[in-house]
C-alpha cells in the first residue's frame, strides 16, 4: 500500500527503538514517527524487538496514538496481528480489529451516500466534487475502507447552497448549522453518515471567493462520483489543516501526512499548485504543512516543493519555535493565541492578513 524508494527513515526508528528500551524523550513527535514509519517503507522488517523493549508506559502511549488517530485497520494491514500480540496483548489487537470493522461499515455507508448524492445532484444538474479524505482513499489507498473518514466533503457553488439543501432535505438528511461556520459551511445528517457541505473551501476572507467555481471548473469523474483535480485536492490538504487544524494536526489529524505522502506521488503539475498558492497568498501555508511533513516522515519527496514555498528566513525561524517545540499545546485553553501568533503568519503578506481581518471580525463572531 505504502512504499518508499528511501529507507533511511524507518532505519532510523528501527535504530533508535533497539538501542535503548525508551524512546528520546528530545524527540516531540517521536510517537508521530513510530506509528507512521511502518507505513511508509513495508520492504523493510518491522523493528518488533525495538517496539517489544519499549516501557510499558511508552507502549500504552503508543497504542492510545494508534487508537485515537482510527491507524489501527493500517497497523493490522502492514504489521501483521501476530506481532501487535507480542507488543502488546491480543485482547488489544482485538479492540484494533473492532475498529477496523467499524471503519469498513463506515467506509461502505459512506461511499453509498456519495453515489446517491451524485445522482440526484446530477439529476438537477448541479455542479458538486467530493473532496479530502473521502476522496482521497478511494483514489489512492489500495483498500479504502482500512483509511478513515470522519465524514464526507461536498463542495459546491454559493449560489447553489439553498437549492442543494433543499433537495436534500427533501431526501431526509437534516440540516444542522454552526453558526461559526456558517459563512462557509453546514452539516447534513443522515443514518448517522455526515455529509459537509462547502460553498467555500476556507473561511471567507482566507483566500479568493473565487476560488470554488474555479476548482469546480476543474472536476473529473471518479468511479461513480465527481472529485477535484490532482492539484486542487493538493492545494486543499497543504492548507486547510494550517488554518483549521493548528491545534490537532500534531496529534489527531496524522492520516493527512500518510495521505500526502501518497498525493505527492500522483501525477501533479506542481507549477500550478505553486501558482495557486502564490495568488492566494497562502505559500506559507503550504510550507507549514511541509516542514510538518519533513518532521513525521523524514522523507525529502517534497523538499524541492518546500523551497519555492518557503517564507524569509527570519518567518522559518519563527514558525519553527511554533512546529519544533509544539508550542500549540502550551495554548488549548487560549486559542486566541496560536491564531494571533501562528495562523495569521501563515499568510504571506500583512495585505492578506488585512483581507481577511477585513473580511472576517477576528475577534468575535463572523459578519455574516
Amino acid at each position: 500500500m505504502f512504499k518508499r524508494t528511501d529507507r533511511l527513515y524507518i532505519t532510523d526508528i528501527r535504530e533508535s527503538t533497539e538501542a535503548s528500551s525508551r524512546p528520546d524523550p528530545k524527540d516531540t513527535y517521536f510517537l508521530q514517527k513510530l506509528v507512521l514509519g511502518p507505513l511508509l517503507d513495508q520492504a523493510t522488517p518491522f523493528p518488533s524487538a525495538g517496539y517489544q523493549s519499549m516501557l510499558a508506559a511508552e507502549k500504552e502511549a503508543l497504542a492510545s496514538f494508534i487508537e485515537t488517530n482510527s491507524f489501527g485497520p493500517l497497523w493490522l494491514e502492514v504489521v501483521g496481528k501476530d506481532i501487535i500480540d507480542r507488543i502488546w496483548s491480543k485482547q488489544w489487537r482485538e479492540r484494533l480489529q473492532k475498529q477496523y470493522r467499524n471503519i469498513a461499515f463506515s467506509y461502505a455507508s459512506q461511499l453509498q451516500t456519495i453515489r446517491s448524492v451524485t445522482k440526484i445532484l446530477d439529476d438537477h444538474s448541479i455542479a458538486h466534487a467530493v473532496f479530502k479524505g473521502a476522496h482521497t482513499r478511494e483514489l489512492l489507498y489500495k483498500n479504502p475502507a482500512a483509511r478513515s473518514s470522519c465524514d464526507i466533503d461536498l463542495l459546491i457553488a454559493e449560489e447553489d447552497k439553498n437549492e442543494v439543501i433543499g433537495v436534500l432535505l427533501a431526501q431526509g438528511f437534516r440540516l444542522s448549522a454552526n453558526p461559526q461556520n456558517i459563512s462557509h459551511e453546514a452539516s447534513l445528517l443522515k443514518n448517522q453518515i455526515d455529509l459537509d457541505l462547502h460553498w467555500h473551501i476556507m473561511r471567507p476572507g482566507r483566500i479568493p471567493r473565487t476560488l470554488t467555481k474555479e476548482f469546480l471548473g476543474n472536476r473529473i469523474r471518479q468511479d461513480g462520483y465527481w472529485s477535484l483535480g490532482n492539484e486542487d485536492n493538493l492545494f486543499i490538504l497543504l492548507t486547510h489543516p494550517v488554518f483549521t487544524k493548528y491545534f490537532e494536526l500534531p496529534r489527531s489529524s496524522l492520516i493527512l501526512f500518510l495521505d500526502l505522502v501518497l498525493w505527492l506521488k500522483q501525477p501533479i503539475d506542481f507549477d500550478q499548485v505553486h501558482s495557486s498558492l502564490k495568488r492566494t497568498g497562502l505559500r506559507t501555508a503550504a510550507w507549514i504543512t511541509l516542514e510538518y511533513f519533513r518532521l513525521f516522515t523524514g522523507t525529502s519527496t517534497a523538499e524541492d516543493l518546500a523551497k519555492r514555498l518557503a517564507p524569509s528566513p527570519l518567518k522559518q525561524r519563527y514558525l519553527r519555535q511554533w512546529i519544533y517545540k509544539d508550542l500549540h499545546s502550551r495554548f488549548l485553553a487560549t486559542p486566541l493565541v496560536p491564531k494571533l501568533f501562528f495562523t495569521l503568519l501563515a499568510h504571506d503578506s500583512s495585505r492578506n492578513v488585512h483581507a481577511f481581518l477585513k473580511e472576517f471580525n477576528f475577534f468575535g463572531k463572523p459578519k455574516d
